[in-house]
């Protein structure tokens, strides 16, 4: 029997049952984005409906189907736990299989048994609380890898804060249980009392899952009642008949209970900024190689223009991508003033035509010259029966919108787009680099198309899921 006094911390175990599968679900969003980066709804969607599937079996009264759905389930999150902790190599492994087997810990803490211990739910708190503070570690990691630098981020910190304060209700549960098992045994919790248990009574649950449960809790007169009564005597629980096997039980909670909270502060307060980034690391080390077609000859010279105001996207930073790379000169950089007459008023979109005509007037691209204009405005082509554009060319000029690369875009409601410069612009420009490595191969180097869809040079690029198809390296 818990008591009294702690009751009210605990929570039961179908609620933190729900909360540890939910808490999952984050953790498996950043998992999708490391295995496939330009499907990672499908995936995810997959994970945690697998995810879920294996929970639901792992609930099963049969206990060879319980076995079998905590095993899939702690695959199914062992796996994306590696995939966004991979870049750490075995440190990663590592973290993909102590998540795996926490998640498992945490089905069968919190697995409601018509057979279950009376603190049941007391001890399901630090399983619960361990499971929570590694995926919100994972979380955080992956977030930082990934370039999920918007929410996953703040749902791992809460994930940490989740974590911290169930298992310091965990500890409080079992520090004040303890003290009141060892008064129970030493006689000091009248009427309560420890004996030998008495043949007339009715079956009664264990206090807690230790062996030997072969004495019993009882109150003379019943006043803790309505328990399970025979004549003038309440049997509360089976208790081992010496207190060492029980308080052993309760310090092993205490331990789990611990390592649930520093575990849960850890993941709280470690910072994630300096981890291992995939698109920096691309970007940092990023070599194009020897322009085809009739840039052999002549290496072209590359004018970009922001139309201003530029908030999304940075031209230097495109300017210094393009002068690492070395693959074509790059002139000081222009500006172009948006003015109303870009702008389709009906459709709230900039017209694609209008403003490379504009930027030829201001730059007047000569022979071995490349104009292109980076804007952050919605655009769409008039020529085209488009709803929108990633980009547009005419005659050595082209326009580039970053408006649809940006992952901030809202695509349900794309007329409330308000441009403005991401905490992490990597996954933005490793986009724009892409579309404007197009515009260099078949406005300057006139190249031919190929049906590569890795290819810089594929024939369309219609959809986002098109654009992150490309390696800008692959001609």
């Amino acid at each position: 029997m818990q008591p009294p006094v702690v009751a009210r911390f605990v929570v039961a175990r179908g609620t933190l049952g729900v909360l540890a599968r939910l808490c999952a679900w984050p953790l498996l969003y950043t998992g999708a984005y490391a295995i496939a980066p330009h499907q990672p709804r499908f995936v995810a969607g997959a994970l945690v409906l697998a995810s879920l599937m294996a929970s639901t079996v792992a609930a099963s009264r049969s206990d060879r189907l319980a076995r079998a759905g905590v095993v899939t389930a702690a695959i199914a999150v062992a796996i994306p736990t590696y995939a966004v902790a991979r870049a750490a190599g075995w440190l990663g492994l590592g973290l993909g299989a102590i998540a795996g087997a926490a998640f498992a810990a945490t089905l069968g803490a919190t697995r409601v048994r018509d057979d279950a211990a009376l603190d049941a739910d007391a001890r399901a708190l630090a399983p619960a609380a361990v499971w929570i503070a590694v995926a919100a570690a994972a979380t955080r990691f992956g977030a930082e890898t990934v370039h999920l630098h918007h929410v996953v981020p703040a749902v791992g910190v809460a994930m940490g804060a989740l974590a911290t304060a169930i298992a310091v209700t965990a500890l409080v549960v079992f520090v004040r249980q303890r003290r009141w098992s060892a008064r129970v045994y030493a006689g000091r919790e009248h009427p309560l009392r420890v004996t030998a248990l008495p043949e007339d009574a009715a079956p009664a649950a264990p206090l807690s899952d230790v062996p030997g449960c072969t004495a019993a809790i009882v109150t003379v007169h019943g006043e803790l009642g309505p328990y399970r009564a025979a004549g003038d005597r309440a049997v509360l629980a089976r208790v081992p008949a010496d207190a060492g096997p029980l308080l052993a039980s309760h310090a092993r909670a205490l331990r789990r209970a611990a390592l649930g909270a520093a575990l849960g502060a850890a993941a709280l307060v470690v910072d994630t900024s300096a981890l291992p980034s995939r698109v920096h690391a691309e970007q940092a080390r990023v070599a194009l190689g020897a322009l085809p077609g009739a840039c052999t000859a002549a290496r072209p010279t590359l004018h970009l223009v922001a139309l201003e105001p530029l908030r999304a996207a940075s031209i230097d930073v495109i300017a210094d991508h393009y002068r690492a790379a070395g693959v074509v000169d790059v002139a000081p950089a222009r500006s172009l003033l948006l003015e109303d007459r870009f702008i389709d008023t009906e459709r709230v979109q900039l017209v694609a035509e209008d403003v490379a005509e504009a930027a030829r007037e201001v730059v007047q691209p000569g022979a071995g010259d490349l104009v292109v204009v980076v804007t952050d405005h919605d655009m769409y082509l008039r020529s085209m029966e488009w709803q929108w554009a990633f980009a547009y060319r005419k005659h050595r000029v082209a326009v580039v919108s970053v408006a649809r690369m940006d992952p901030a875009f809202p695509w349900l409601g794309p007329s409330t787009y308000r441009p403005e410069r991401p905490e992490c612009g990597a996954d933005l420009h490793a986009r724009v680099h892409k579309m404007l490595t197009r515009q260099i191969l078949f406005a300057a180097c006139d190249a031919a198309p190929v049906n590569d869809p890795r290819s810089a040079r594929r024939a369309s690029v219609l959809s986002l899921q098109d654009l992150d198809a490309i390696d800008e390296r692959v001609y």
